[in-house]
């Protein structure tokens, strides 16, 4: 978010109003970046002090507050309210996870990971359609999600945890120009094929390949209500590293 937004200021020239754009450092070991613009406040840091919040606190002017969202690390953006006395409404929350080294002792279940078959599209869509609406309530259009499913299928970044024929889950990983490492994302188990363990047999041996291809660590962006598929990252070796929220402050 923070990426995109920074790329759509620059982009729309002038049309997206900054407000301010600061840092807040300490001992060149904690660092948190706030970028202010019309409706929206985007923190984050990679850890605080009680006076770095209040040093945020201040600059932003954050008592003049009123309908505005923040977006960004949780910790930073729940120590900034608990500071004013002030409350959001969760929208969002999202964990944070990193694999440098998959569980040696995994037991996979029955079946195999395969790229995504086109033979199949129908198939996949409707799994990519229902995976939209339990991650963030969107309701994907049938035909666009098969024009996602098929470009991942071409551009050999669409998976599929196969087990007699059955497609059990399914999984996707994003790299390009944003990152310079692997992320899993698009992580969806058919209702049918769940308490298994081929959700987590797909992430472990998607995992495993990647990290064996030479990269150092893969990451992943969980729903943290989501109980289930957080126990999975965990059981596969994976690491929370941090957690984002959307938060809608009213007054």
């Amino acid at each position: 978010f923070w990426i995109e937004t920074v790329k759509r200021i620059f982009k729309e020239k002038g049309k997206v109003p900054v407000y301010n754009f600061f840092n807040v450092v300490e001992d060149g070991v904690y660092h948190i970046s706030v970028l202010l613009i019309d409706l929206s406040c985007l923190i984050y840091g990679n850890g605080y002090s009680d006076e770095m919040i209040f040093l945020l606190s201040k600059e932003v002017e954050f008592w003049k507050f009123n309908r505005y969202y923040f977006n960004g690390s949780k910790q930073i953006i729940d120590s900034l309210f608990k500071l004013n006395n002030a409350v959001y409404k969760l929208d969002v929350h999202r964990n944070i996870y990193r694999c440098q080294k998959v569980n040696p002792a995994f037991n996979y279940a029955s079946g195999k990971l395969q790229m995504g078959d086109k033979r199949r599209l129908d198939e996949l869509a409707s799994l990519s359609q229902a995976f939209s609406k339990a991650y963030d309530g969107t309701e994907m259009d049938l035909e666009k999600c098969k024009r996602l499913i098929w470009d991942g299928i071409i551009n050999d970044n669409f998976y599929q945890w196969n087990d007699n024929n059955k497609i059990c889950s399914i999984a996707q990983t994003i790299n390009g120009e944003q990152h310079d490492f692997p992320v899993i994302g698009h992580f969806y188990t058919n209702p049918l094929f769940r308490n298994k363990g081929f959700g987590a047999s797909l992430i472990h041996s998607l995992t495993t390949g990647l990290l064996k291809n030479g990269n150092d660590f893969v990451m992943l962006v969980a729903d943290a209500t989501n109980t289930a598929s957080n126990k999975v990252f965990i059981n596969v070796g994976y690491e929370k590293t941090g957690e984002y929220l959307r938060g809608y402050k009213e007054a």
